[in-house]
């Protein structure tokens, strides 16, 4: 399920989507386009509703409330978060009993997975992830979002413990049987034969953001939980 058709599946849900009523819901400094901000400081100015994901129309902006900086329509801006970038699978269990690391182990939230996303040193474009790699790592989820549990699966992605996305559905990445995801873009020059050498699978996962990315993502390099047998005859 993409992110189009949970929004469709789940309407009584939308407002998940809304970017800026999340940020405003967490407490953070954000406002929307024609709305100054009150410290001079660098901020992530994006859609408010991005249902094409891939962190299309992201940037990092510096504004100063003594000087008006036009952001477009439909966007927001909000505190810029230092840290890194995780995503996590959640799934709703009623019962849920987890190991006291856990933190929801009564009833509610069960963590699937943490992945944590890397971008190449000196990276300008929000969208340009080089990398994700499986992590052993816990976070906490509001009371608050408990009003999703009739979703079962949702996907949630932080900068650091800072919640700053929500999807009404897991992570459509090949992620169930895999450790590391080194990203394809379409210029990507890696040289393939290393990688398969080491264990790595390429796998097809193109996306575009519905025409919307300058440079379109045709799949990963995907390292094995499990190392696989590779073929004598694989180039």
């Amino acid at each position: 399920m993409d992110d189009a058709v949970a929004y469709d599946t789940y309407p009584h849900h939308r407002k998940w989507y809304n970017k800026l009523w999340l940020s405003e819901r967490l407490d953070y400094r954000c406002g929307p386009a024609g709305v100054n901000v009150l410290l001079n400081e660098e901020y992530i100015v994006r859609p408010v509703m991005n249902l094409e994901g891939m962190g299309v129309g992201a940037e990092t902006v510096e504004m100063d409330p003594h000087e008006w900086i036009t952001i477009p329509p439909g966007h927001f801006w909000c505190e810029k978060f230092e840290g890194r970038h995780f995503s996590y699978d959640f799934e709703w269990e009623e019962d849920w009993e987890g190991p006291l690391r856990t933190p929801r182990y009564t009833k509610g939230w069960r963590q699937l997975n943490c992945w944590e996303g890397y971008r190449e040193t000196g990276e300008e474009k929000l969208w340009r992830w080089s990398k994700w790699v499986k992590m052993n790592r816990f976070v906490e989820l509001p009371d608050w979002f408990d009003e999703l549990k009739d979703v079962g699966k949702i996907n949630v992605e932080c900068i650091d413990d800072n919640i700053i996305e929500v999807h009404l559905r897991s992570n459509p990445d090949p992620i169930d049987k895999h450790k590391e995801l080194i990203v394809w873009w379409e210029d990507s020059s890696y040289y393939k034969k290393t990688y398969f050498n080491h264990g790595y699978e390429y796998i097809e996962a193109f996306d575009d953001a519905g025409g919307n990315l300058p440079t379109p993502r045709l799949g990963f390099l995907a390292l094995p939980i499990i190392p696989r047998t590779r073929n004598q005859n694989e180039p």
